[in-house]
């Protein structure tokens, strides 16, 4: 990205050419200063550039928010992504179905909401008494890469994700979907279509 002491100083450059055509200008009466000709095109120069840099971070940052990832769900079906999300009690399935899903805090990547593509995986967090939500997400949601997310750390790609409002993050090694959030706080899951309930067998199940 541009950094921050950059764009000051191209601004201010900018401006102080720009001041300093002017004032020259503003010396010489009716007549034509080369001096000052130059100096107004410099300033145009410098602020055509910092236009052009910061138009071009803003176009880098949005397609690493644009990316997709180079999977194929299990069941393809439509335009849609299918994932899974196992839960342990009939009490947090019920309360997701009606609130909304609510991030966990025990997870490798943080406090976020964890979706698999593979059924098995999310299966193994219903602790082999609890179900299995089956999630329909747009195909045309952005997906942010989660190895592309700046930061050191997990908390620090969390909130860098949470700062600039990318929803839906793709975490290749374990091929699943990151919600980002708050603890208590239900996730508004981007691009979600709809959600099933199943059991552990994979049979709907009406809540």
């Amino acid at each position: 990205m541009v950094l921050w002491w950059t764009t000051l100083i191209a601004i201010f450059g900018s401006m102080g050419t720009i001041l300093l055509s002017i004032v020259m200008l503003a010396h010489i009466g009716d007549e034509t200063d080369p001096r000052a000709i130059f100096w107004f095109f410099v300033a145009a120069a410098a602020t055509g550039v910092l236009y052009f840099a910061i138009k071009a971070d803003n176009s880098t940052a949005m397609r690493s928010v644009s990316w997709r990832p180079t999977i194929t769900a299990p069941v393809v079906q439509s335009a849609y992504w299918i994932v899974y999300h196992g839960t342990p009690t009939w009490n947090n399935a019920s309360g997701a179905m009606r609130e909304g899903f609510v991030p966990g805090k025990d997870g490798t990547y943080g406090i976020a909401v964890y979706t698999a593509f593979d059924f098995d995986l999310a299966r193994s967090y219903a602790s082999g008494v609890g179900y299995v939500f089956k999630l329909f997400i747009d195909q045309n949601t952005p997906i942010a890469n989660y190895s592309q997310i700046p930061g050191e750390t997990v908390e620090a790609k969390r909130e860098h994700c949470l700062r600039n409002g990318w929803g839906l993050v793709y975490e290749e090694q374990f091929k699943m979907f990151l919600c980002f959030g708050y603890i208590g706080v239900p996730v508004a899951i981007p691009g979600l279509n709809r959600v099933e309930v199943l059991d552990l067998q994979g049979k709907p199940v009406h809540i």
